[in-house]
């Protein structure tokens, strides 16, 4: 990276869910690397501390995304509060274990539910967002089994390959 495109970037910050999942690691490391200053969010305090170790000035916040943990109040407010700065956001955190009883309840509601939260979120309090990128995972396109009778299925929700 030149010295010019190092300060284009210094002063950026970009907020990355999910920061110490799979693929989002590798996210890190290609932002780290290009100057952006990273503020991710981990599920555990171990997690942020192996990546802060691993990255300098790497920043954290542990979020809680059961919803009793937070009342009415998204696990994310905090995180724009404190960080006024957050220019990008990156949701890369989604639920991915297979291994459930309910993968609609466990897998599909959670993942939807905490999408639309971040977006609402980001909207209320992130004045300086200029971008939002969506990730998605292998979660989205497994069969998910029966929805509730309600449910009203549509081409994203029975996408077929």
């Amino acid at each position: 990276m030149t010295t010019s495109e190092h300060t284009e970037k210094a002063g950026k910050t970009v907020l990355l869910t999910g920061a110490s999942g799979f693929i989002a690691t590798h996210i890190v490391n290609q932002l780290f690397e290009l100057g952006y200053n990273i503020i991710g969010t981990v599920r555990s305090e171990a997690k942020g501390n192996w990546l802060a170790r691993r990255y300098p000035g790497f920043k954290y916040k542990t979020v809680d995304l059961s919803p009793s943990a937070n009342g009415n109040e998204s696990p994310f407010t905090n995180v724009f509060k404190e960080h006024p700065e957050i220019k990008y956001v990156i949701h890369a955190a989604s639920p991915v274990s297979l291994h459930q009883e309910n993968l609609y309840k466990n897998l599909f509601v959670p993942s939807v539910e905490g999408t639309k939260d971040i977006l609402q979120t980001a909207h209320q309090y992130g004045s300086n967002i200029a971008k939002f990128i969506y990730m998605s995972s292998i979660a989205a396109g497994v069969n998910i089994g029966s929805p509730p009778e309600n449910h009203i299925l549509t081409g994203v929700v029975e996408s077929h390959f």
